[in-house]
């Protein structure tokens, strides 16, 4: 590790409020997997998601009690999307510290959502690891403070099509296309299969369900959870 880098490590340190016992933790929360030759962060990333969304997930049962399940779940997704793990990433300038290979650094990579908000997730599981659940727990709350303050009931109310055509509409996409793939019978019943698309993202999805209506809102759910995998 440069110089450098363990200035920015710690500079990080401070912004986020916390100190690291085992600074080499931190340092491999920090290290891409572009980076040869040394620990990357994936396995952190993979941990960190877990303990997120299970600290998301215990949140809102005690803060939403009357709220069912399935609303539930379409909250916890906007707090755990990439989307939104970038925004935190950004909030705690986290992407000056990332330590990348030199094709990535070179490419301005370290601004990436994807990149920034797996990095995100890293740090939580370099926190959970090093100091268990309650410690990690009081972190994201605080990290996740301004999300949390403006988690929307009313957009867990709307339906996977609404939502995508907004998410489209806010970033200057063009609308979602649907197209009917196939419509068969299936002992006296008739199913629909349906494709989405979101062409500037390049991104394709697939629903069925006994009405069309039905297999468009599947296809763009599942459009969604690959915009907030």
């Amino acid at each position: 590790m440069t110089k450098r880098q363990r200035q920015a490590l710690q500079a990080l340190e401070r912004r986020l409020n916390y100190q690291f016992k085992n600074f080499d933790l931190l340092q491999e929360a920090m290290s891409h997997s572009s980076l040869e030759g040394a620990k990357n962060n994936e396995r952190l990333e993979f941990l960190g998601d877990g303990v997120l969304n299970l600290v998301v997930a215990e949140y809102l049962i005690a803060h939403f009690p009357h709220v069912q399940e399935g609303k539930l779940s379409r909250m916890r997704a906007q707090l755990v999307c990439k989307e939104a793990l970038a925004k935190v990433a950004a909030a705690y300038s986290i992407s000056d510290a990332l330590i990348l290979g030199p094709s990535e650094a070179r490419g301005g990579s370290q601004q990436r959502k994807s990149i920034m908000a797996d990095a995100v997730e890293a740090i939580i599981g370099a926190v959970f690891q090093e100091s268990g659940y309650e410690v990690a727990k009081e972190a994201i709350l605080r990290w996740f403070g301004s999300l949390l303050a403006d988690l929307s009931l009313d957009l867990a109310a709307k339906d996977p099509k609404t939502r995508l055509q907004e998410y489209c509409q806010r970033h200057k996409y063009a609308l979602p296309s649907y197209c009917l793939i196939e419509e068969q019978q299936k002992d006296g019943d008739t199913y629909f299969s349906v494709k989405a698309e979101v062409e500037e993202l390049n991104l394709e999805s697939f629903g069925d369900g006994s009405s069309r209506k039905k297999a468009e809102q599947k296809a763009a759910q599942s459009l969604l959870d690959q915009i907030c995998d």
